[in-house]
């Protein structure tokens, strides 16, 4: 056997290592972009998922979580009186909380403007709160999104956060 038939020569390595290294360009991109959507679906159905259980808390008990609070944020006291309503995702609501007890969750990015197509921030946070956008009065009952400082007005999809 021939000592030049075991392995691979150097050209080849490199060779490989080169496509990879574009396949690598090409595709992280869209796996940054797709892990962002990803986020946001996820903070959206969670807000769904609150929405539809401060509505069965209300129906239950005939009471309404946000409707004296004066701030309006969701909190961990509030999300207690909702767990049985949520099943086991509360529990990913609660986990990180500071001491203002605020539920902060991570998004995926956003937009300021939409008519920056390519224009999108990554990163950020919202929280979830009963104080209704401008123009509609709170019930106490509909929960909402509201960004955090750095979060641009539209979600990567280009739906305002407002209007969720």
């Amino acid at each position: 056997m021939n000592k030049r038939e075991k392995g691979f020569s150097l050209i080849e390595v490199l060779v490989v290592l080169g496509i990879i290294g574009l396949f690598t360009t090409f595709l992280t991109p869209k796996i940054s972009n797709y892990l962002a959507l990803g986020k946001e679906t996820k903070v959206i159905s969670t807000l769904n998922s609150l929405r539809t259980a401060s509505e069965m808390y209300n129906l239950e008990t005939g009471n309404s979580l946000g409707k004296d609070k004066l701030d309006g944020n969701l909190t961990k006291a509030d999300v207690e009186k909702l767990k049985e309503y949520i099943s086991n995702g509360y529990k990913d609501l609660i986990k990180n909380l500071d001491s203002s007890e605020e539920i902060l969750y991570e998004i995926g990015g956003s937009k300021e403007n939409l008519e920056e197509k390519t224009k999108a921030v990554y990163g950020g946070e919202v929280k979830f709160t009963f104080k209704a956008p401008v123009g509609e009065a709170s019930d106490g009952v509909k929960i909402w999104i509201l960004p955090m400082d750095g979060v641009g007005q539209y979600t990567l999809k280009g739906t305002k956060w407002e209007d969720l």
